[in-house]
């Protein structure tokens, strides 16, 4: 997502100069820094349920059930 918002601030650049158009070449950085800014700061929110996580982010959500927690496995106790 990143890499895809700096290749579009890019190609606006490229165009703006090619066109003639320096003004604009300046002003797309500013708008563009600024918007992924926001987008990169968005809270991320982890719910935790029984059966496993839901993490939101940037109006995603991704499930990650318990069975796939293999390297959360408790040690087993030592006999005494």
């Amino acid at each position: 997502l990143l890499l895809l918002a700096f290749a579009a601030a890019s190609a606006l650049m490229t165009m703006a100069v090619s066109l003639g158009m320096q003004r604009l070449a300046d002003v797309v950085p500013a708008v563009i820094v600024p918007l992924l800014a926001m987008v990169l700061l968005l809270p991320a929110r982890v719910e935790v349920g029984a059966d496993g996580l839901v993490i939101s982010w940037f109006w995603r959500k991704r499930f990650i059930p318990m069975a796939s927690w293999g390297w959360l496995v408790r040690p087993k106790p030592r006999a005494t």
